[in-house]
C-alpha cells in the first residue's frame, strides 16, 4: 500500500518540526528595506537605481511555487542591467516593508508605489525616512554585541539571537545566510537570512533563527545553551573559493583524500565524484564553503522539482519541503566528512520514533504497520538522492542516460518520476472513464511537467 495511507498527522510527529523559507545565499550585496506609508495597501512598487542591476533576494513558495522578489511580488526585472524597477503580483500593506537585496551595489534615487496602476503617496527619494539600508552581519557584527542561545531544535527555529546595539544612532540589520560551527560536542548550523531588524541607539532585540543543522550524528544545541560567538560564524562575503573538477584541494588542515574513492559526494554543481573529506572541527570555513553552498543548491533543486516530487509529506508542501532538503543537506554533509547517512540509519531513526510516539515496541508492529513505515521510508529516501542529484551535490545512483522519446518501459523512467507514472497507471486503471489528461492532473501538480511527460506517460500505459 502507498506510504500516504499513513496518518499524516502521525507522520508528521516523527519528522522534523517548523517551516523554512528558502535559503537566499548570495554575497550581501546592497539590501534596500522600503516601507509603505502611504496611509493604504499597495501592490506594485517602482523604484528608479543610480546603478542598474537585479534582485537576488528570489524566494520561493512551498505552497504555490511562485518565486517571488522579497518573498511578495511574483513580477521582477530578473535579465539585464535596468536602472528602473517595476514589482507587481503581490500587495504590501500600509506599514509593511519589503526588502530587496541586488546583485550589485547601488542606492535608490527615487522610488513609489502604486495600487492597480495609480500612485499613491508621495514619490520617495534617497534620504525618505522610509527608505533604510540594511547592514548585513559580517559589517555589523563588530560594532554591535551579539549573544546567540540555542532553542534545542535540529531544524528550523534552531536559535535565538540577542543584539544590543551600544552606538548613538539605530541600525537595521540582517543575520545570515552563514554557517555556525560547532562550539565541540553539538551540531553545527547553517542559517538563513532574517528579514531586517532595526536596533535603536541602547537597545536589544531579539531574532530568532532559522536553520538546517549540518550534522546528523550530533545533538543539537540545547535550550537556552549559548552558541559558539557570532564573530566565528561564517558569511558568504567570507567563503572560501569552492574546489572544481581537476583541482586538488590543500592538504592537511583537515582535508583528506578518499583511499577508496568511495563518497557520495560530487564537486559543487558537478556530477563529478568529489574524492576528498573535510574535518569540519579544523577547518569550519572551507567545510561552511562547501555546506553554504551545498544547501543553497539543494534548495533551489527542491523548489524546481515542485510537483514532480511525491512523499507521505505531499499534504503538506512546507512540511515535505523542509523534510526534504534538511535529509538531503545531511547525506550530504555526513558524506563530506567521511561518516556516510544511510537509508538504514534513516529508517532506524524512523522506526525508533514512530515507537516513540505510539508506545509500541517495534517487535510489537503489525505487519500492515511495518509495510506502510517501509514504503514511506522507500518513498522518502529515493526523494532525498533524487533531490541530491538534480542539486548536482550528490552522485547520481540513476546512472541510465535513457532518451527519453524513446521510453516504452517504466522501469527506464528516471527515479524522480517513476512514482508520478504510478499514479498516472492506477488512475487509468481504476477509472476507465478518467482521461488521460485527467489523470496527468492526478500524477503530477505541475503543469510544466505535465508538458513534458504527457506524451511518454501515455505511450507506456497505452503501448503505442
Amino acid at each position: 500500500m502507498k506510504a500516504n495511507i499513513l496518518s499524516q498527522g502521525l507522520l508528521l510527529s516523527i519528522f522534523l518540526l517548523g517551516t523554512c523559507a528558502t535559503l537566499a545565499l548570495g554575497q550581501n550585496k546592497r539590501s534596500w528595506a522600503f516601507t509603505n506609508n502611504t496611509g493604504q495597501a499597495a501592490n506594485d512598487l517602482h523604484i528608479e537605481l543610480a546603478v542598474g542591476t537585479v534582485p537576488v533576494n528570489i524566494v520561493t513558495n512551498p505552497n504555490d511555487g511562485m518565486r517571488r522578489a522579497g518573498g511578495i511580488f511574483t513580477e521582477f526585472p530578473e535579465a539585464g542591467s535596468p536602472s528602473r524597477h517595476d514589482y507587481a503580483g503581490g500587495q504590501v500593506a500600509n506599514g509593511n516593508s519589503i526588502t530587496l537585496q541586488f546583485k550589485d551595489n547601488t542606492r535608490p534615487r527615487r522610488w513609489w508605489w502604486t495600487l492597480n496602476g495609480n500612485r499613491i503617496g508621495d514619490i520617495q527619494g534617497a534620504n525618505s525616512p522610509s527608505l533604510a539600508s540594511v547592514t548585513p552581519m559580517q559589517d555589523w557584527r563588530d560594532q554591535l554585541i551579539a549573544s546567540p542561545m540555542g532553542t534545542g531544535r535540529t531544524t528550523g527555529h534552531i536559535a535565538d539571537l540577542s543584539v544590543t546595539n551600544p552606538t548613538d544612532h539605530p541600525m537595521v540589520i540582517t543575520v545570515g545566510p552563514c554557517f555556525i560551527p560547532s562550539g565541540g560536542q553539538h551540531q553545527s548550523y547553517v542559517v538563513q537570512e532574517t528579514e531586517p531588524a532595526t536596533v535603536d541607539a541602547g537597545a536589544t532585540v531579539r531574532i530568532p533563527l532559522q536553520g538546517y543543522c549540518a550534522d546528523i550524528f550530533t545533538r543539537p544545541v540545547p535550550a537556552n545553551t549559548p552558541l559558539p560567538p557570532a564573530s566565528e560564524w561564517i558569511t558568504p562575503a567570507e567563503r572560501l573559493p569552492l574546489p572544481a573538477p581537476g583541482e586538488t584541494p590543500p592538504t592537511g588542515n583537515g582535508w583528506k583524500k578518499r583511499p577508496d574513492g568511495s563518497g557520495i559526494t560530487t564537486f559543487p554543481g558537478a556530477d563529478i565524484p568529489f574524492p576528498y573529506t573535510i574535518d569540519s572541527r579544523k577547518n569550519p570555513r572551507a567545510f561552511g564553503s562547501l555546506v553554504l553552498d551545498a544547501i543553497e543548491r539543494i534548495s533551489d533543486a527542491y523548489d524546481h522539482s515542485a510537483g514532480i516530487i511525491q512523499t507521505p509529506f505531499s499534504g503538506n508542501p512546507a512540511k515535505e519541503r523542509e523534510t526534504v532538503i534538511q535529509q538531503t543537506f545531511w547525506m550530504y554533509t555526513a558524506s563530506l566528512k567521511g561518516r556516510e547517512y544511510k537509508v538504514e540509519d534513516f529508517a532506524r531513526n524512523t522506526l525508533e520514533q514512530y515507537a516513540a510516539t505510539t508506545g509500541k515496541a517495534p517487535e510489537k508492529f503489525e505487519k500492515e504497520e511495518k509495510e506502510k513505515l517501509q514504503a514511506g521510508i522507500n518513498e522518502f529516501w529515493g526523494s532525498f538522492q533524487a533531490t541530491g542529484a538534480k542539486a548536482k551535490v550528490l552522485v547520481n545512483t540513476d546512472r541510465q542516460r535513457a532518451d527519453y522519446d524513446n521510453i516504452d518501459d517504466p522501469d527506464d523512467l528516471p527515479k524522480l518520476i517513476r512514482p508520478a507514472y504510478d499514479r498516472y497507471a492506477a488512475e487509468r486503471a481504476l477509472n476507465p472513464k478518467m482521461t488521460h489528461e485527467e489523470a496527468m492532473k492526478k500524477a503530477l501538480s505541475s503543469k510544466e511537467a505535465r508538458d513534458k511527460w504527457s506524451d511518454t506517460f501515455k505511450k507506456i500505459y497505452e503501448g503505442k
